[in-house]
């Protein structure tokens, strides 16, 4: 599928639900969301649509998700939409705009495929992939015992299992695909055993992204892909409920792999052979209970709810302590900002939460909170600019780490996301990349090896 036919579908999607009656920056968003989709599938295998992962899954979140919120009559007596849908729009789509110029211009500018491919041909060694692999999972387990300073460095040398598996696919080693397998059912086993998966779906997309590079796959197979993934993860977030009040409840001794596997067959078999007895309101809470996850947009509307009525804008406050935070300048900082974005949460909602529960207010809620509407448009601007800037040096420097490309998905692991804070994002990005050029630097060094 072409760029422009990706266009004439948003087009004509968004005129559809204009002339039906939606207001217009809802078809605009709609239809940003319905171009975002078509030109990731088109792009997979094709070039590396990191930036283009970072669009869909805001228009999923900050788009779609309150579009069903505010078409539903099904209402969460606390994750609804707080504003009405006028002005919530006004805020997010020019903001989702302005922010996908940038990152869209960049992104076009790398010759993806050409870093990739100069990979294959630096002699790696299945010893080097095995040894990040062995890293990974010795951080992964060791990093639960360690002391809280150092759990985010034990964090991200875990991931770097991820990365020694896509160095076996781009060496085109034999062991690729039994790597991958492994790699996956443990990542399933730790998810299970922790009751959370959001970090099981992130890892599933970034590292699909990078493996179909070399799989040739066709636009309807791609797309094949992504329907089955998205029935995958509707399937596990109605699941994941249910799971949590069976496992986390105090005495619970039983089996929780099996107790997973079991609610999810169920819930799957549920899906395919819809049964008679079930009452169509327990069908539309499933679904409603699902886009309460997806719908980050309900944080943003309640920081506009809350702000400037209840409180001032904060006139880049967080934005400021967040990066003199992240250079370890905490001491310059009105506040040294807490990990997770907790403070910031409560301070732009309003909300209290409670010590076990963790929040984000997601870039564009924070940006609101600051600096108003006409400043986030700004702020969402610039944000698109420095993201692909920063894009494009990390492929200026694979000129002199040859794998740099391949470490993306570390470094980005947070940036992706809708639902962060800024401190989560711009602190993951700074020390992410600090850590993977350390990583590099020791291995050429020690190892004499191009990496």
């Amino acid at each position: 599928m072409t760029k422009w036919l990706s266009y004439l579908l948003a087009g004509i999607t968004a005129s559809i639900l204009y002339l039906s009656g939606e207001y217009y920056l809802t078809a605009l968003g709609i239809g940003l969301l319905i171009f975002s989709l078509l030109d990731f599938t088109n792009k997979i295998g094709k070039t590396i649509p990191i930036l283009e992962t970072m669009l869909v899954i805001a228009c999923l979140q900050w788009i779609l998700g309150p579009y069903i919120d505010y078409n539903s009559t099904y209402q969460h007596y606390k994750y609804y939409m707080y504003v009405n849908e006028e002005e919530y729009m006004n805020l997010v789509v020019p903001s989702l705009f302005l922010f996908a110029i940038p990152t869209y211009y960049f992104s076009n500018k790398i010759n993806y495929i050409a870093f990739l491919n100069r990979i294959q041909y630096i002699g790696l060694t299945n010893k080097t992939a095995v040894y990040l692999i062995i890293t990974g999972f010795i951080a992964d387990v060791t990093g639960r015992f360690v002391p809280s300073f150092l759990g985010f460095i034990f964090f991200l040398l875990s991931t770097v299992k991820f990365v020694g598996v896509l160095f076996l696919f781009y060496s085109k080693s034999k062991y690729r695909w039994l790597a991958l397998g492994v790699l996956f059912f443990a990542q399933i086993v730790f998810s299970v055993a922790a009751g959370m998966f959001h970090s099981l779906l992130l890892w599933m997309v970034l590292m699909f992204i990078f493996i179909s590079v070399g799989l040739k796959l066709s636009y309807f197979q791609k797309l094949l892909i992504l329907v089955v993934g998205f029935w995958f993860t509707f399937i596990l977030q109605t699941v994941k409920v249910e799971y949590r009040k069976i496992t986390w409840q105090e005495g619970f001794s039983g089996n929780k792999l099996q107790v997973f596997i079991d609610a999810f067959v169920n819930k799957a078999n549920e899906f395919f052979f819809i049964d008679s007895k079930i009452e169509n309101r327990e069908e539309d809470d499933e679904v409603a209970g699902v886009n309460n996850r997806l719908n980050q947009g309900w944080i943003v509307s309640k920081i506009m709810d809350h702000i400037p009525s209840e409180e001032s804008f904060l006139g880049g406050f967080t934005i400021r302590d967040a990066i003199l935070s992240s250079f370890y300048l905490s001491a310059f900082a009105e506040n040294k900002v807490v990990g997770g974005g907790k403070e910031t949460y409560q301070r732009l909602t309003g909300f209290t939460l409670s010590s076990s529960t963790s929040m984000g207010t997601g870039i564009i809620g924070e940006a609101y909170g600051n600096f108003g509407v006409e400043g986030t448009y700004l702020f969402m601007l610039l944000w698109g600019l420095f993201i692909g800037l920063f894009l494009l040096f990390l492929f200026k420097k694979s000129d002199v780490y040859y794998t740099l490309p391949l470490w993306i998905p570390i470094i980005f692991l947070q940036v992706v996301k809708a639902e962060t804070d800024f401190y989560t994002v711009f602190n993951h990005l700074l020390k992410s990349t600090i850590l993977v050029f350390a990583i590099l630097y020791f291995i050429r060094r020690k190892y004499k090896i191009a990496v």
